[in-house]
C-alpha cells in the first residue's frame, strides 16, 4: 500500500525542496505538487486518504481556510503544516483543525522528512487493523514511550530504531523472539537482540524462556 501526498505552496522552489523530502520516505509518494489551492483541493476529493502538506500563505487561498474547507467536507486528509507563520494564535486554530505537525520555515530536510516517516507508518500499521490496544495508540499515534531510557543511549544504539522495536512488540500479544523481530523490522537477529536486552536490562522488556521439545529454549520478549 502507498500513501499519496499532495503538495501545495505559493513558491515553486518550496515545492521542489518539499518533493524532494517525501522522496525519501518509503511507503509515500507524491501525486500533486502544485501552488493553486483549487487543484490541491480538487485532488483531495476523493476516498482515499492523503497527506497534505500545507503553507498557510497561499498564492490564490488562505490556508487556514482552506483547511476548515477540507474538514467541512469530511474529506480522507491529514495535514502537515509547512509555513513561515510563527503566531502562536495561527498555530492554536490548525491544531484546533486536526494538523497531524506544524513545521516552520525555513526547515531542515530531515525534520520534514522525519514527520513525513511518522505518518505514513501510523497510517500504513493503522489500515487494515480491525482493533487496537492502549499500547496500540499510546506507540503508533502518539508516539508515547513514557518508559523509554532518557539517559544516553550505549554506543552503537540508536533511538529511532529503538521506537521501531518497541512499536513493534506493542502489536504482539504474545512475546516474540530476537529472530522474529529481525525480521519483522528488516535488520540482523544480533541488532535485534542488542535493542531487546538493553530494554530488558532498563525494565521495559520482559524477557520469557520458553522450552521447545528439542533444543536450546528461546528467549521470547513481551512488553511490560
Amino acid at each position: 500500500m502507498i500513501l499519496k501526498a499532495v503538495i501545495l505552496d505559493g513558491d515553486p522552489v518550496m515545492l521542489e525542496a518539499h518533493e524532494e523530502a517525501v522522496g525519501l520516505v518509503p511507503g509515500c509518494t507524491v501525486a500533486l505538487s502544485t501552488v493553486s489551492a483549487r487543484s490541491a483541493l480538487e485532488a483531495l476529493c476523493g476516498n482515499e486518504t492523503v497527506l497534505l502538506l500545507l503553507e498557510l500563505e497561499l498564492l490564490d487561498a488562505d490556508g487556514l481556510e482552506l483547511l476548515r474547507e477540507i474538514r467541512r467536507q469530511g474529506l480522507p486528509v491529514d495535514v502537515i503544516v509547512v509555513t513561515g507563520v510563527e503566531d502562536a494564535g495561527t498555530l492554536e486554530q490548525a491544531l484546533r483543525l486536526g494538523i497531524f505537525d506544524y513545521i516552520i520555515k525555513p526547515y531542515r530536510r530531515h525534520r520534514l522528512k522525519s514527520a513525513v516517516e511518522l505518518y505514513t507508518a501510523m497510517y500504513l500499521a493503522l489500515s487494515g487493523k480491525q482493533a487496537v490496544n492502549q499500547a496500540w495508540v499510546d506507540c503508533h499515534v502518539f508516539r508515547r514511550f513514557p518508559n523509554l531510557p532518557a539517559d544516553k543511549l550505549p554506543k552503537g544504539l540508536h533511538r529511532l530504531t529503538m521506537e521501531q522495536v518497541v512499536l513493534f512488540l506493542g502489536e504482539k500479544t504474545a512475546g516474540v523472539s530476537a529472530e522474529e523481530v529481525a525480521r519483522g523490522i528488516g535488520f540482523s537477529r544480533a541488532t535485534a537482540r542488542r535493542y531487546l536486552e538493553y530494554l530488558a536490562r532498563s525494565g521495559l522488556v520482559r524477557p520469557d524462556l520458553e522450552y521447545g521439545s528439542i533444543g536450546r529454549p528461546t528467549t521470547k520478549y513481551r512488553l511490560i
